[in-house]
Order: structure tokens, then sequence, then C-alpha cells
């Protein structure tokens, strides 16, 4: 009982620091702590939290860890898996939609807008993914689906797929973006060949690539900026705008 009510002090401290200050100045080990109150009500999640923390070495690791993985942990059930799982889906869709206040009317008027809208899409991405965007005339997003099969190399993204996605949606250009998970933000041999293949398909088909932007660990990178490679998206126009 005397431990039963020191829990239920130390729980009532840390969540009362929260709501008074936030995270500021919480250990990663503390942050942990009180995602797993809610879903391991009776145990000391202290010692729980440290070992998540020596098991897969940082927060960002442990939320970005999958079940299974966090399933191994002592004292992590299902439930605790699922919590933890989710905050980061939660933290994906929280930059998304800051960034789109209105999803229906997304701009993305110069490769700066681009890059800053595609980074939030790999969030927590551990494998290679590739994402297409679809704009119309005046630059407007009106759909981004991600492209099945994983990594642009494992696929080897069929240019007629780009071609069809965009023509079957009625756009104007489209905007790839693929990651490097645990890499730098680099173009690869692969991902030019991609690009140019996809640039020229669309070309003969009355298409256009815009860009095909990088994400990486060090950041992310637009062919059309940094490489000159596609028409700029407005190049004096430096901020995102939301209609």
């Amino acid at each position: 009982m005397k431990n039963e009510n020191l829990h239920k002090g130390h729980r009532a401290r840390l969540r009362d620091r929260f709501l008074k200050s936030g995270l500021d100045g919480f250990e990663a080990h503390q942050v942990l702590e009180l995602i797993l109150f809610s879903a391991i009500p009776r145990r000391d999640t202290n010692e729980i939290a440290h070992r998540l923390l020596q098991r897969f070495g940082s927060l960002p690791a442990v939320l970005d860890a999958d079940v299974r993985e966090l399933t191994s942990v002592e004292g992590v059930g299902p439930s605790a898996a699922y919590l933890l799982t989710l905050f980061r889906a939660v933290a994906r869709r929280y930059m998304l939609d800051s960034a789109a206040p209105n999803p229906d009317a997304v701009y993305l008027l110069c490769a700066q807008d681009a890059c800053r809208y595609v980074q939030n899409l790999f969030i927590g991405c551990r494998t290679e993914v590739c994402y297409a965007l679809l704009l119309n005339s005046r630059r407007r997003v009106i759909a981004c689906r991600r492209v099945e099969g994983g990594s642009i190399d494992s696929l080897r993204l069929n240019p007629q797929w780009v071609a069809s996605f965009l023509f079957d949606n009625h756009a104007a250009s489209v905007i790839l973006a693929h990651n490097h998970p645990g890499g730098p933000a680099e173009p690869s041999p692969g991902d030019a060949a991609v690009t140019e293949k996809v640039a020229a398909c669309l070309s003969v088909l009355g298409g256009t690539l815009l860009d095909h932007i990088i994400a990486g660990e060090n950041g992310v990178v637009s062919y059309s900026e940094n490489l000159r490679r596609f028409p700029p998206l407005h190049p004096d126009t430096f901020s995102p705008y939301y209609a």
C-alpha cells in the first residue's frame, strides 16, 4: 500500500508539472512515464521507462519502434506498446495538419513550400517509402498517394503509373518524394535515373514533374532548387500560402 501511494503521488506530481509548464525540463524517461501512466495503471512505470531507453537508446527511437519490439521489453504489454506507437502516428498527423490547416487548399508555390510539406510525411518512417503529390495548374495539392511497394529502388517506379495517376486525377503536375532512412538526403544514381525517366515520360504525354524531394537525417533536398533540373516553383515566393 505504501508503494502504491508513493507511485500515485509521483504520477500526480508529474501530471501537475506537465499541466503547468508542458514538457519543458522533462527528461526522456519522464516523458515515457507520462505516456505509460494511461496504459499501466498500477505499476512503477519509472523502471519500465528506463528499460525502454536502455533497449532503444533515445525517446525518438522508442516511439519509432514497432509493437513486436516494444513488447520484448519487460513490463511492456500490448496496450502500452499500442499507446507508444500511437504517439508517433499522432505526431505525424499533427505535423501534416499543422502544415495544412485546410487540406483542401494547400498551395506549394516554391521548392521550400514543397520541402516543408513533404518532410512531415516521413515522420517515424524506418523504411524507404515513396509518395506522389499531384498539383493543379495553380500549384494546389489535389492528391497525395503513397506508392505501393515501398522504396523507389525496390519498386523500380513505373513512369506510366505516375502518368496514369496524374491524368486520372486531372492534375497538371506531380512532385515525387521519398526518404533515405538512416542516411543523408543525397540523390543516389538510382534516384537520378528514376527522376529522368519519370520527367521524360510526363513531358511526352503533356504532364510535368515539378520536383523530386529526398528526405534524410540531415534534412531534405529538392532537385528543382539544388540541382536546377526542373522549372522553379515561383522562385520569388518563400513561404507557404493557404487559401
